[in-house]
């Protein structure tokens, strides 16, 4: 991209008002929800296919961006 980091970052933070990382995760977890929505794959799967290497980590990310488990957060789709 031919910029520093600083300017990379301070780019991405006045356009989407978050850091490059928090941006990617998001991104990560936004294909997660749409994942545990359309498909019948375990949450393990769905965890490696975004690019998470170990499922707890992807529930504890998960639950911040969300507010609940994925686990919960397919249960609710059923509920529905």
């Amino acid at each position: 991209m031919n910029v520093s980091r600083t300017t990379l970052f301070n780019k991405m933070n006045a356009l989407v008002g978050a850091s490059t990382n928090k941006y990617i995760r998001r991104i990560r977890i936004d294909v997660a929800k749409e994942m545990l929505t359309k498909t019948n794959k375990s949450v393990g799967i769905i965890a490696e296919e975004t690019g998470f290497s170990e499922s707890q980590y992807f529930s504890t990310v998960f639950k911040q961006e969300t507010g609940m488990t994925p686990s919960q957060f397919k249960d609710s789709l059923r509920k529905l």
